[in-house]
């Protein structure tokens, strides 16, 4: 968890060591996303705040360099 400026930012790290099953960003399931908005949703109202984003940070390990992205507000959560 973070925050930017006014915005709660939950920020999601997926590492990948290999290319085999595609990249980072690919894990992010549809359960996973499911399970951040719901936390997002908890975490909006513990705070009692309206500005919540969910960021993702992937890091990709197939190459000599590791690959660090952040993918912001790759999540969208409307309450």
């Amino acid at each position: 968890m973070a925050q930017d400026g006014n915005v709660l930012v939950i920020v999601e790290v997926k590492t990948k060591s290999n290319d085999f099953f595609g990249h980072a960003i690919e894990m992010i399931t549809a359960t996973k996303r499911r399970k951040l908005i719901l936390l997002a949703h908890e975490l909006q109202m513990k705070h009692k705040t309206d500005s919540v984003r969910i960021d993702i940070v992937t890091i990709d390990n197939a190459e000599s360099e590791p690959v660090i992205k952040h993918h912001k507000g790759m999540i969208e959560c409307v309450f």
